[in-house]
């Protein structure tokens, strides 16, 4: 919903937009950005070999999001895999790479729990394979029904996993929904019943009671209690073809955001002259990425690289068949690919990363 707005902010002021081009190289001579090489998607389609587009420019905004396409359960839109590593292999430096955010996440759509779909207090319960085998299985750790309604109304206010909170915090349920999803096992939000037996309203550690008193939420099943403080969330599934009034939410614990990202000067721009880099995809959002790093970081890169930009004598571009020996090896390289990749041999690229994720 975010893009699509987006897309028409972008129509709105008539900037062209090359679509279904997917970008494969970044064209780079002495650490200068100097063009993109594309996969015509369309014309490879209709064609039936690739086809290739190259831009030439003297600045480029990379703005793709995080590497997503490493990660099997992901709350990333589907299609959404990421370009790091072409920035990379171009000689952009990474920065905290390894730093990454994780949380509870519907699978179907993929979509975070957070927020008041944990404060309506909903039940977690496991099943087998074929969704056989139902299981309450939070009640093997917690002997205290109370602990247990204050480590789930908590995780909406604590939604990433937080190794600080994992012992005796919320985060706890990350742990134990990713240990029981190792079993080989499914795991589910149960918004049609209570987590326990019966639920004392007055009994309710401060922090949950308060909030569901003063929300007027004391009552009912938590789909009713959803229902009561937040209508919106339970429209979002209904739009998608879940009712949660009758069904339950597959969840796991899923990659949300990536911490770290590409090395970008107090202008985004990277190592690479010319080659800028915004939002998630930059290592600017920090290990614990407070809420609204990524909306601030996107925005204050962007504008940062446009002023930047701006404000530049710009540079002559290379004539197309004049192309630096170093950029046409470049090109060269992914054509000689595109032709032994593109035989006749069944094609296994998406059996193969579904291989890796699994790993």
């Amino acid at each position: 919903m975010m893009t699509e707005a987006l897309e028409q902010a972008v129509l709105q002021h008539k900037t062209p937009i090359f679509d279904h081009m997917q970008a494969v190289r970044f064209l780079v001579c002495q650490d200068k950005i100097l063009g993109l090489l594309c996969l015509d998607l369309v014309k490879t389609q209709r064609e039936s070999r690739a086809s290739f587009v190259v831009f030439l420019c003297a600045n480029l905004i990379c703005a793709t999001g995080g590497p997503a396409g490493i990660y099997y359960d992901s709350v990333y839109p589907h299609g959404h895999y990421g370009s790091s590593g072409i920035a990379l292999e171009a000689g952009a430096a990474g920065k905290n790479l390894t730093e990454w955010q994780y949380g509870l996440a519907s699978l179907h759509p993929r979509w975070n729990v957070s927020g008041t779909y944990m404060q309506s207090l909903p039940r977690f319960f496991s099943t087998s394979s074929d969704g056989s085998d139902e299981r309450d299985f939070l009640l093997d750790i917690f002997t205290d029904p109370n602990e247990l309604l204050l480590k789930i109304f908590l995780k909406g206010y604590q939604w990433p996993f937080d190794a600080r909170k994992a012992r005796d915090g919320s985060s706890l349920l990350d742990i134990l929904v990713f240990q029981e999803t190792q079993k080989g096992r499914r795991v589910f939000l149960d918004y049609r019943q209570n987590p326990v037996s019966h639920i004392d309203f007055s009994a309710l550690p401060f922090e949950a009671g308060d909030y569901l008193s003063r929300a007027g939420a004391c009552f009912g099943t938590p789909y009713e209690r959803l229902a009561h403080m937040n209508r919106p969330a339970v429209d979002f599934y209904l739009d998608k073809g879940v009712d949660l009034k009758t069904t339950p939410l597959e969840i796991a614990l899923c990659a949300q955001h990536c911490n770290g990202g590409l090395s970008v000067n107090h202008w985004w721009q990277t190592r690479i002259q010319g080659l800028f880099c915004i939002g998630e995809a930059s290592g600017t959002h920090g290990v614990y990425r407070p809420g609204g790093t990524a909306l601030n970081a996107g925005q204050a890169g962007a504008l940062r690289a446009a002023q930047y930009i701006a404000a530049q004598t710009p540079c002559p571009l290379p004539v197309p068949g004049q192309l630096p020996e170093t950029v046409r090896s470049q090109i060269e390289e992914i054509l000689l690919l595109a032709n032994q990749t593109l035989g006749s041999l069944p094609e296994n690229v998406t059996e193969l990363i579904d291989s890796a994720k699994n790993a």
